[in-house]
C-alpha cells in the first residue's frame, strides 16, 4: 500500500541557508547518513534556483506593499516535500517518476501561486525519491502571511485531500491513508518523518533478512540433498560387479538397473554443471577483459591530466617571466611595458613578418637606460628593444 505523501515546514531567514546548502549538496559533510555522494549526480532542479536567499529577497523587494519592516522571525518561505515508499517508485519508469515530481509542483502552483513558488530540486541520491520545494506566502495585494494560506490543521488536511485527489487520477494505485483527525497522530515535523522513514526502512531490512534468511537455509537443505548423493554414488560403487573374460580379452561390468538410471542421472547432472561452470567461467573472463580496458582508458586519462598539469605550470613560468620584465620595465620609466611584455611574446613566438612589425613600431618609442634594461632582461628583448635606438638587429 503506497500513499501520496505531502509535508509542509515553515522557514525564516536563519534556516534559509542552510536549507539550501543541504538541497543543493553545497557541504562534504551531511548529518543525513542516508545520503550516497556518489548518487548526488542524479539529482535535479524542476525549478532553478542558484540561491534561495537572493531569489527570496529579490521576490521580496518587488511584491512585498506593507509598509513596516519584516519580522526577524517572520516566515519567509515554507519548505515542502513530497514523496511515497520505495516500493511506489520501484514499479515506475524514469519518465513516471518525473512525472509525479513535475504534478506536485504544478499541486504548489494551482494552490499558492506560480510566483510565489521559488524552488524545487529531485533528491535521488537517498534511498526513497523525493522533491523539495519552496513557496514564499506573499498574498496577491503584497503581504508576508503563511496564515494567509494555512491557518490551520484543518487547512493542511484539506491541502491533504486536494493533493491525493490529484495525483491519484495519474497514478491510481496511491493511497490517501488517514488525516491526522482521523488517526489521532500527532503531524510530524521534517526530521521526524524521516525518522519514521528510517524505522519503516529497518523494518523492510528485517524482512530482508529474513528471506535471505529461508535462502540460506534452502542452499543448506541443497547441500544435505547432495551429500546424500554422493552417499548413494557410494553405494552404488559398492554395488558394482565386475568380471574378466580372459579367452575375449573383456572386462564387464554389471549393476542393477536401478543404480544405472541413477548413475546415468548423476553424470547428467555433472555434465549440466560442468556447462554452466564453463559459461560462468567465460563470463568472468569478459568481465576481467572490461576491466582491464577501463583501467587502461582511466590510466590513458590519469597521464593525459599530468600532461597538461605539466603544461600548466610551463605556462605560469612563462607568464611570471613575462611579469618580471613588464616590472623592470616600469622601473626604468617605459610607459607601455605591459603592452611591450605581449609584444615580447608575440615577437618569442612571432614569424618574421610578425617581428617586423613589432621592430616597427618599437622604432618610434623611446627607451631610458637601454643598457640596464639589456643587462637585466636578457639580450634578446634587449636587442628587440634596441632597434628603437638604432643597434640591435633582427636575428
Amino acid at each position: 500500500m503506497s500513499y501520496a505523501i505531502m509535508r509542509i515546514e515553515k522557514r525564516n531567514a536563519a534556516n534559509i541557508g542552510g536549507m539550501f546548502c543541504h538541497n543543493e549538496r553545497k557541504t562534504e559533510k551531511h548529518s543525513n547518513e542516508d545520503i550516497d555522494k556518489d548518487l548526488s549526480y542524479l539529482n535535479y532542479q524542476l525549478i532553478k534556483c542558484d540561491s534561495y536567499k537572493n531569489k527570496i529577497n529579490k521576490e521580496l523587494t518587488e511584491r512585498y506593499k506593507v509598509n513596516k519592516s519584516i519580522r526577524k522571525d517572520a516566515v519567509l518561505c515554507a519548505e515542502v516535500i513530497f514523496t511515497s515508499d520505495r516500493d511506489f517508485f520501484d514499479n515506475l519508469t524514469g519518465d513516471e517518476e518525473k512525472k509525479f515530481f513535475e504534478k506536485s509542483v504544478e499541486f504548489l502552483k494551482e494552490n499558492f501561486g506560480e510566483k510565489n513558488v521559488v524552488f524545487a530540486t529531485v533528491h535521488k541520491d537517498e534511498k526513497t525519491p523525493h522533491l523539495h520545494a519552496g513557496i514564499i506566502p506573499i498574498t496577491d495585494d503584497g503581504r508576508l502571511s503563511y496564515k494567509s494560506f494555512v491557518s490551520s490543521k484543518m487547512d493542511l488536511i484539506k491541502l491533504q485531500d486536494r493533493y491525493f485527489e490529484k495525483m491519484s487520477e495519474i497514478f491510481p494505485q496511491l493511497e490517501r491513508g488517514k488525516s491526522a483527525s482521523e488517526s489521532k497522530t500527532k503531524h510530524l515535523k521534517l526530521d521526524e518523518y524521516k525518522l519514521e522513514t528510517k524505522k519503516l526502512q529497518l523494518q523492510e531490512e528485517e524482512k530482508n533478512l529474513e528471506l535471505k534468511s529461508k535462502e540460506l537455509s534452502e542452499k543448506k537443505s541443497k547441500l544435505v540433498n547432495e551429500n546424500e548423493r554422493l552417499t548413494s554414488l557410494d553405494v552404488i560403487n559398492s554395488n558394482i560387479k565386475i568380471s574378466k573374460n580372459i579367452l575375449f580379452k573383456k572386462t564387464s561390468v554389471s549393476m542393477d538397473y536401478e543404480d544405472y538410471k541413477s548413475l546415468l542421472k548423476y553424470a547428467r547432472e555433472s555434465e549440466k554443471n560442468f556447462n554452466e561452470a564453463q559459461k560462468l567461467k567465460d563470463i568472468n573472463k569478459e568481465l576481467e577483459e572490461d576491466n582491464f580496458r577501463k583501467a587502461d582508458s582511466i590510466r590513458k586519462l590519469e597521464t593525459t591530466a599530468m600532461h597538461n598539469s605539466r603544461d600548466i605550470i610551463n605556462m605560469r613560468l612563462e607568464l611570471n617571466k613575462y611579469e618580471e620584465i613588464g616590472d623592470t620595465l616600469k622601473e626604468l620609466g617605459y610607459e607601455n611595458a605591459e603592452k611591450e611584455c605581449i609584444l615580447y611574446s608575440s615577437w618569442k613566438h612571432g614569424s618574421r613578418m610578425e617581428r617586423n612589425n613589432i621592430i616597427k613600431n618599437l622604432q618610434k618609442k623611446d627607451i631610458k637606460d637601454f643598457n640596464r634594461a639589456e643587462k637585466k632582461i636578457g639580450m634578446e628583448l634587449g636587442d628587440k628593444l634596441g632597434k628603437s635606438k638604432g643597434y640591435g638587429y633582427e636575428r
